[in-house]
């Protein structure tokens, strides 16, 4: 049953990788469009009172200020979908091919990517120790992505589904450091959370632009014999199972 199990996967993915794959990334780029577009639709102003009749102007501008907190949350949430859609594009443009673990830790990572809306709309929503539960909640659901993320990559290349033509060491660590800001920043926003207080964790949030800037820019020395050393480090990782 095993024998059989194995050789069905393999007789699948020896299909028609270009469409197998195309069709995982248009179902992903649905979810991420999905969840990007649930973010505004809790964006909602008073235009009419509790009696029925319509707000002045005056009124609805103040409606309009009070919700700044949840505009807030809009951006932050925007930003950090958009941020792992173009991770996910990029990382899925350098592949070769595609597994059933690749495909399952995908899932996952759609999983908590259509899940975010829900944090977003309550991260401003309470005050006192409620907020701590929620910019935890928050911090954390944001946390699990780009860990999920950052471990989707290291899978990539690990099972041998990278492109080592256009992949070697360099690109993998520059791709690496892209993915690792946005857990980095919320995972110390967690801790900040739990130190000194939710002021000062969610001001980190906003770390992650420039953050994200800045990865892009830095690229440590790396010797050429380590480089290509490792270029064929993935050549071997990335050569196909031998049917039995």
């Amino acid at each position: 049953m095993g024998d059989t199990a194995d050789r069905y996967s393999r007789d699948i993915q020896q299909g028609d990788r270009g469409i197998a794959l195309d069709r995982i990334l248009f179902f992903t780029d649905a979810v991420f469009a999905i969840a990007i577009t649930l973010l505004v639709i809790d964006l909602t102003v008073r235009t009419v009172g509790a009696d029925g009749k319509e707000l002045s102007t005056a009124t609805i501008a103040t409606e309009m200020l009070q919700a700044l907190p949840d505009y807030a949350a809009y951006v932050i949430s925007f930003f950090v979908i958009g941020a792992t859609w173009a991770a996910h594009h990029q990382n899925f443009s350098l592949l070769a091919r595609w597994d059933t673990a690749l495909k399952w830790v995908n899932l996952l990572l759609l999983l908590f990517v259509a899940f975010l809306p829900f944090p977003t709309r309550m991260l401003f929503s309470g005050d006192g120790d409620i907020q701590h539960v929620q910019y935890t909640f928050y911090a954390g659901t944001v946390l699990a992505i780009g860990l999920i993320q950052l471990w989707m990559w290291r899978v990539v290349r690990v099972r041998g589904l990278l492109d080592v033509d256009r992949v070697d060491r360099r690109i993998y660590r520059y791709e690496q450091r892209q993915i690792a800001v946005t857990p980095a920043v919320f995972g110390f926003g967690l801790v900040l959370e739990f130190t000194v207080g939710s002021p000062w964790s969610l001001y980190v949030w906003f770390l992650q632009v420039p953050l994200s800037f800045l990865a892009g820019r830095f690229e440590p020395r790396e010797p050429e014999a380590a480089a290509s050393q490792s270029k064929s480090r993935l050549r071997v990782r990335s050569r196909p199972a031998r049917r039995s």
